[in-house]
């Protein structure tokens, strides 16, 4: 996960005691005792979330800020991965078992009624558009709405 240097300086410096974030950085919220951070000895710092036990360490690499997760935190995390490709795999087999393939959800799948309707709604629009032009261009010998009279053509 990548978050902008700017952003975590700015929670950061407040939290290691330092002085206050630059005028360009964006303000930081109060801190609510969740986060503790600790410099780390390779120049970055270690992030402990006190409500669910997780940590992260940090480090600004190229204007960003890195945070790895811990070893417990990826195991979770794929542990849920492969939990979701299951799933996944398990609703594929149940469309394809429906009939369906996964992906399939163009035009073609809409029902001949939904196709008519907007067929009949399309050619509405145009004739309402094409009334209208009609309505705006003035006729040979007619008014225009300037309330002029349209001088006919030479012959």
């Amino acid at each position: 996960m990548r978050i902008p240097a700017a952003l975590v300086l700015a929670v950061a410096a407040p939290l290691l005691g330092a002085a206050a974030p630059a005028p360009h950085a964006p303000a930081a919220k109060p801190d609510d005792g969740r986060y503790t951070v600790l410099p780390a000895t390779d120049g970055g710092f270690v992030r402990l979330d006190r409500v669910n036990g997780t940590m992260s360490l940090c480090k600004v690499a190229g204007g960003d800020l890195d945070c790895r997760i811990s070893a417990d935190q990826r195991s979770a995390m794929q542990a849920e991965i492969d939990r979701l490709a299951k799933e996944n795999d398990r609703l594929k087999a149940r469309l394809t078992a429906l009939g369906e393939q996964p992906g399939d959800r163009g035009i073609a799948s809409l029902a001949q009624g939904e196709l008519t309707r907007i067929r009949v709604v399309f050619e509405d629009l145009v004739r309402r558009l094409v009334t209208a032009a009609h309505a705006l261009i003035p006729r040979q010998g007619e008014a225009s709405p300037s309330g002029a009279k349209d001088a006919a053509p030479p012959s």
